[in-house]
């Protein structure tokens, strides 16, 4: 789990998790607005959390 802090940039109202366990497909017509953006250091935590449970490499 990838643990996401609060920022100006991501939209976030309290700590939140990235579940890498919990990898499931979904619409983009069921997102509904944006509320912001992960910066790239927490996009590559979880690129590499989803490397290792899906045994693929980044």
């Amino acid at each position: 789990m990838i643990k996401l802090t609060p920022n100006k940039t991501n939209g976030l109202a309290k700590d939140s998790w990235s579940d890498c366990f919990q990898v499931r497909s979904i619409s983009k017509d069921r997102f509904i607005k944006k509320i912001g953006m992960l910066n790239e250091f927490e996009m590559n935590e979880i690129r590499l959390g989803l490397s290792k449970i899906l045994s693929i490499d980044i």
